[in-house]
Formats: structure tokens, C-alpha cells, sequence
């Protein structure tokens, strides 16, 4: 019997389920590397973004932003959904990842982030600092993939260490 605390693998397709298959979609199409907030927005407007109900997604990522594992880190009502950051951190520890991006849906079509989400943004920025875990990115998506259906944190420069894209630069950033 699975654990019930640990998170549930993702995937692709399963709209309906806990899962979303990404470990089988890499398997099929070779490594996913996403290094901009469009590939994430359009991986999630393909996966969680058309839910009826809000979901969060842990996405883990090796130096060079290379998909480790995806998972499903809470499923929620339609306006809001819990996270347990130890959980969502213990799981990318356990993959062996260096960096992490986050993202959840909002079923109103409205990607515009919520108070809620800022400060769940910045404990988990706080959270992946001390743990010297490369924070890249909260996206907020909905069914729509491309400009105007996503919110990039990163992007819209919110995050306070900076976040984004960049690969080969991971590790604690303390001196």
C-alpha cells in the first residue's frame, strides 16, 4: 500500500486521476528539458491546467533543468489547495534533483496569482535557500497554453533570489 504522505507520480494524459505520466512521456521522447516558463505553461495547460479543481505540481530538475520526476503534491477545491512543503521538498530530495519549479492551476481561467500564492512562493523560496536547492519558478497555469494563459513568477520578476531558467548553475548559494 502506497504511502499516503508521499507524493503521487504524475502522468501525462490523466486528467481524471492522481496521475500525469511525465516519466513515461521522457521515456518516449527523450529527456524533457525545460528552460523557459512557456515549455512549463504549456506542459501544465496539457496536464493539470483544465482540472475542475485546483491541483499543485512539484516539477524536479537536474543542473541542466532535465525533468527528474513530476508529482502531484495536492488536489484542492476550486479556489485553493494545500501544500506541505516538507513533503514537496522531501520528494525532490529524493529524486536526486538540484532544482524545482512549482505550479499549480486556477480553474477560473484567471492565471492572475492570489495572496495565497505569493506567500506560498516565498516559504518555499525560503524553504529550497537553506536547502541549496535551485528555485526556479511558481507558474500559475489554465487550459490555455501560451501568452495570456500562464503567470511566471520569475518572469514577472517575484521571485527574491531571482529564480528563472538558467542551467549548470546549481548548489548552495551561500558563502
Amino acid at each position: 500500500m502506497a504511502d499516503p504522505a508521499s507524493p503521487a507520480p504524475i502522468c501525462p494524459g490523466d486528467l481524471a486521476g492522481s496521475h500525469l505520466g511525465l516519466a513515461r512521456e521522457r521515456c518516449l521522447a527523450g529527456p524533457t528539458v525545460l528552460d523557459s516558463s512557456l515549455k512549463v505553461a504549456q506542459l501544465g495547460a496539457r496536464n493539470w491546467g483544465c482540472r475542475p479543481h485546483e491541483v499543485f505540481i512539484a516539477l524536479h530538475l537536474d543542473d541542466h533543468n532535465r525533468l527528474l520526476s513530476a508529482h502531484e503534491m495536492g488536489r484542492g477545491m476550486l479556489d485553493q489547495v494545500v501544500v506541505d512543503p516538507r513533503v514537496l521538498f522531501a520528494g525532490l530530495l529524493i529524486a536526486g534533483g538540484s532544482g524545482l519549479i512549482i505550479s499549480h492551476n486556477h480553474p477560473s481561467g484567471d492565471p492572475g496569482p492570489s495572496q495565497d500564492d505569493a506567500m506560498l512562493t516565498r516559504t518555499i523560496e525560503d524553504g529550497a535557500e537553506v536547502l541549496g536547492i535551485a528555485f526556479i519558478d511558481h507558474l500559475i497555469v489554465t487550459g490555455r497554453p501560451g501568452p495570456g494563459g500562464y503567470y511566471s513568477f520569475a518572469d514577472n520578476g517575484r521571485l527574491a533570489r531571482g529564480g528563472g531558467y538558467r542551467r549548470g548553475q546549481r548548489g548552495p548559494r551561500w558563502r
